[in-house]
């Protein structure tokens, strides 16, 4: 995957999280970003080329390193 293919992904990922927060929101809920959690499954090679986080409102959420 190239550079640009992942930041595509990580900003379309981005974007559902948000929309799944703003749905939250609306109807008087919250997401807490604290607990929120991410698993990449990829082979090591490609792991070793992913970035290290996603943006869920305020916070930056790293992924999980042990499943």
């Amino acid at each position: 995957m190239s550079l640009e293919s992942q930041v595509k992904a990580i900003k379309v990922l981005e974007s559902c999280v948000a929309e799944v927060r703003y749905w939250f929101l609306s109807n008087c809920s919250m997401i807490n970003a604290i607990k929120t959690e991410f698993v990449i499954i990829c082979s090591r090679y490609q792991l070793a080329k992913t970035t290290d986080s996603i943006v869920v409102g305020e916070s930056s959420i790293k992924p999980l390193q042990i499943v």
